[in-house]
């Protein structure tokens, strides 16, 4: 059963071309999300049980259930607070278990403070597991979003704008004031507006 139609507006849910309707995916709510987050924080409970072993568990704990969470229809894996190696096989894991229906799956590598490059060496890790992983793929790929996010996308028709770059409204603006100009200067060219 497809999703009920509604107007939206450049940027939000599934924009199309057909005069500002949009699909509004099923998959972003409901009981499908949450059996998929239910997948996700099952094939990381080894990892959460490897993580109590860490110097620093008792003070930040790594857990399913506060690490691995659904935003804006999205799962994402926070990887602080894991070690490199507990993180290689969280990545691991997660792609093991399958794509996500949501088209995507973002994993939080922060900045790397102590590190060189963008994402430190939780950002190295992540790329270069999810990197094996596309080869073996078609249509995979990863994606930065942001300095402290690193997206697994599977589906780029069903990740939403905000993995995939959409853009967001200040590009649209600018998309509508260009084509707005351009419009005004071809009317002062073909003389439609006085002198």
């Amino acid at each position: 059963m497809r999703a009920p139609l509604t107007f939206c507006l450049p940027g939000t849910a599934q924009w199309t071309r057909n005069l500002g309707v949009c699909e509004l995916p099923s998959i972003r709510t409901g009981p499908s999300m949450s059996q998929e987050l239910s997948r996700f924080r099952a094939a990381l409970s080894p990892i959460q049980t490897a993580a109590k072993g860490q110097p620093w568990a008792k003070e930040r704990p790594w857990r399913t259930k506060t690490h691995v969470v659904l935003e804006e229809g999205v799962m994402v894996v926070d990887l602080h607070d894991l070690k490199a190696n507990l993180a290689r096989k969280a990545v691991a894991a997660v792609v093991g278990s399958g794509p996500s229906k949501a088209g995507a799956v973002v994993f939080v590598v922060g900045r790397g403070r102590r590190s060189v490059g963008p994402g430190g060496v939780l950002g190295k890790v992540v790329r270069s597991e999810l990197g094996a992983a596309c080869k073996s793929a078609s249509g995979w790929s990863v994606r930065p979003v942001g300095p402290a996010r690193i997206a697994w996308i599977t589906d780029w028709n069903k990740a939403p704008a905000s993995v995939v770059g959409g853009g967001g409204w200040g590009m649209w603006l600018l998309y509508a004031f260009f084509a707005a100009a351009v419009c005004v200067a071809f009317a002062q060219a073909l003389g439609l507006f006085g002198e």
